[in-house]
């Protein structure tokens, strides 16, 4: 922070190889103005080959994510979704909630969560540098939804997006959820910068009520606009929430996985 202003920096120039380095070389600047009172949504959808088991529910989760969201009318929606063949195939971008097309999810390929992250949040970032300060979002959410882990990224490493997501969550207050199966849900959204608190772990079959949750704990998030800037007290998952998505937290380890669920993080009723 300089002078009264926001500073934004260019972390990352990618080499032809794929690596990456580190540059601190600021790119632009934001004057510490007020700005505009609504929530940018960026959801993005795994859709390898495995996701074709839960397509219909999946699809289904959406509409009703879209039906609740417009209710908050200002709020503004990108919809993304991702694979190894196109890891970054955009189904529509900062569309206004009631204008969102429902999901067409086309299953195929395999999961490259890490290209796929750090894409979108760069190129969110580079969409606001293009915009008037009193015209950027009061509130950004990321919805990050996978049933598998990482396994084909080519040019993003793991530290690529935690670095990106610490940096827009404690320096700009952006707010990102994990909903993974199959996996070690709350180790992977740990070592991408996502906390527990954030992070839902879900039965295949019950995955219809972990993104039940997530409707009503975004759309609360949502209706905040304008109140205390990037609360995120709605968005964490409660008890009750984890235990209609199959989560065994109760028992000390979230089901399938080695991790350690702080109970403490994990809010008994909204």
């Amino acid at each position: 922070e300089m002078s009264g202003e926001w500073q934004f920096t260019d972390f990352y120039d990618i080499l032809p190889q794929g690596n990456v380095t580190i540059s601190t070389t600021p790119i632009f600047t934001l004057p510490k103005e007020t700005m505009k009172q609504y929530t940018d949504i960026t959801v993005l959808v795994d859709r390898s080959g495995s996701m074709a088991s839960i397509k219909e529910t999946t699809e289904t989760a959406f509409k009703s994510f879209l039906k609740e969201h417009r209710a908050i009318e200002s709020t503004r929606i990108s919809l993304i979704q991702f694979d190894s063949i196109d890891p970054q195939y955009i189904q529509y971008m900062n569309v206004p909630i009631g204008a969102a097309e429902n999901l067409n999810l086309k299953p195929r390929g395999s999961t490259p969560l890490l290209d796929a992250l750090c894409t979108a949040i760069d190129n969110t970032g580079r969409r606001y540098a293009g915009m008037e300060t009193n015209e950027r979002p009061d509130q950004v959410l990321f919805v990050v939804i996978t049933d598998g882990q990482e396994n084909a990224s080519r040019t993003f490493k793991r530290s690529d997006v935690k670095k990106r997501i610490d940096t827009q969550s404690e320096t700009y207050k952006w707010q990102f959820l994990y909903l993974g199966a199959n996996q070690d849900a709350f180790a992977e959204a740990a070592s991408l910068g996502i906390p527990q608190i954030h992070t839902m772990w879900y039965d295949v079959d019950k995955m219809d009520k972990a993104l039940g949750s997530t409707v009503s704990n975004t759309v609360a998030y949502a209706a905040n606009v304008g109140g205390m800037r990037g609360s995120s007290a709605s968005l964490g998952y409660t008890s009750t929430q984890r235990d209609e998505a199959g989560d065994d937290w109760k028992q000390g380890k979230v089901k399938g996985s080695s991790s350690q669920l702080d109970s403490k993080t994990v809010p008994s009723k909204k």
